[in-house]
Parts: structure tokens; sequence; C-alpha cells
């Protein structure tokens, strides 16, 4: 199921076309955390957070749709392997991938009829699963620039 459910997220993230980088760099996540290379694993989530942080400049139904398919396959992830979150740089990621995250639901065309039901299943994710990494980023107030990321 688990298989499944990650192989579905990735034919939707290859139906958008230009998401090509992204969807490799999903992929090694994916491949990264069942071989327990840890360091991979962190250079492939970083670069998917770059992907993040370029996506709230373009055009914002694009840029929550591949939000949400990417908080989907992390917090399938983090389901199936929740000790890689447990790893500082890899929390520090997670809270860095929720700032960007958060600019993203914050326009104003976020709160349009239509993008609703996204938003509030982004935001069961967010509660469900990472709660701890979203609070931590939102309680010390941080930005991109105070991240210590030893990669």
């Amino acid at each position: 199921m688990f298989k499944t459910k990650v192989e579905d997220i990735f034919l939707e993230i290859e139906s958008v076309g230009k998401e090509n980088n992204l969807l490799e760099n999903i992929k090694m996540i994916y491949f990264s955390c069942h071989s327990s290379r840890l360091d991979d694993f962190r250079i492939y989530l970083k670069n998917v957070i770059e992907r993040i942080s370029h996506l709230q400049k373009e055009d914002f139904h694009y840029s929550l749709y591949i939000f949400y398919y990417v908080i989907l396959f992390l917090k399938i992830i983090k389901d199936d392997n929740p000790n890689i979150f447990f790893d500082d740089d890899v929390f520090k990621l997670t809270t860095l991938f929720f700032y960007y995250g958060e600019k993203i639901l914050k326009q104003k065309k976020c709160l349009k009829t239509e993008n609703i039901e996204t938003k509030k299943e982004i935001n069961k994710i967010i509660l469900e699963t990472f709660r701890l990494e979203f609070y931590f980023r939102k309680n010390k107030r941080l930005i991109p620039k105070q991240y210590d990321l030893n990669l």
C-alpha cells in the first residue's frame, strides 16, 4: 500500500510535465530513506525545498498543487519511517519546507472557494503529522537565513 501511494504521487507530479528535477529529487528521497542513507536524504530534501521556494513566485494554483503533493509524499515517508525526521538537519529542513509552504498558503488566492478544500487537507496533514516541525518554526520565528544547515 505504501509503494502504491508513493507511485500515485510520482504519477501526479509527472503529469505536470515540467517538474522533472523535482520528481527526480522526490524519487531519490524515497530510495534514500529505504536504504538508510541519511546524507542523501538531506541533500535531496534540500533540493525539493529549493524548488518549493521558487514555486511561491509562480502561478498560485500550480504552486499549491505541487506543495500539496510534496507534503503528502513527506507524510507518507514520515508515517513509514519516522526516525529519519529526528535527525537535526532533517528536522530543520522540514521546518524550512513549512516556511515556504506557509508563504504559498497565505496568498490571498488561497482564500477562494476552489482552494479551501486543498488548504484544509494541507492543514490537516500539518496538524496530524508535522505538528512539531511546524510549531517549532512558528515559535522560534525562524527565517531561512537563521537555519544552520550542515549540508
